[in-house]
């Protein structure tokens, strides 16, 4: 039983941010790997109960090989719950001579969401800091409002909110019948 068995579980039995935090982490496992998503979708079809399977087929078209992080994963999924703008994942921007991916953009906005973990600063926490601070610098020298969000953010659903409203995140596009897109 390895990570596509886990992830189809997770999937299958949990609410719909904790499966696609599993679905994205196995799915950019397998890209990482070279390997072709094939078997992780057969799995998910092949879940026994019928409430299973259509749970996970939520998850599953909520869920990308685009994000790095569980808490890239949960901040997208939270603020597409909230009724935000989906966002565009690891947009390549060039910037003072450098690509950079930013984790989140609304391009037609020219800006930029960045989810802050706590891995990347594990070791030299000054320099890491450094280079985000300069990164950052140059996204805005070309053009882009660059803003972070943090796990004390993603936390709570007030403080999720209020960062993406005060950053100009736009609300989701609603369809014809006024719904707001966003996941069940």
């Amino acid at each position: 039983m390895g990570p596509i068995w886990a992830a189809s579980h997770v999937a299958a039995g949990h609410d719909v941010e904790s499966a696609v935090v599993a679905l994205d982490g196995v799915r950019r496992h397998l890209l990482l790997r070279g390997d072709a998503e094939d078997e992780l979708r057969r799995s998910l079809e092949g879940l026994p109960q019928a409430a299973a399977r259509k749970r996970a087929s939520v998850a599953w078209k909520a869920s990308t090989s685009l994000s790095e992080s569980a808490g890239e994963t949960l901040a997208r999924v939270r603020m597409i719950r909230l009724g935000f703008e989906p966002p565009e994942l690891q947009l390549v921007v060039t910037a003072d001579g450098h690509r950079f991916r930013p984790d989140y953009a609304w391009r037609s906005l020219a800006l930029l969401g960045e989810f802050d973990g706590q891995g990347k600063y594990a070791g030299n926490e000054g320099a890491v800091r450094r280079a985000e601070k300069e990164r950052e610098e140059a996204l805005r020298r070309a053009g882009f409002r660059v803003f972070r969000l943090s796990w004390a953010d993603i936390s709570n659903p007030h403080a999720l909110r209020k960062a993406l409203s005060a950053n100009g995140v736009p609300p989701a596009v609603r369809d014809e019948r006024g719904n707001v897109r966003r996941f069940r």
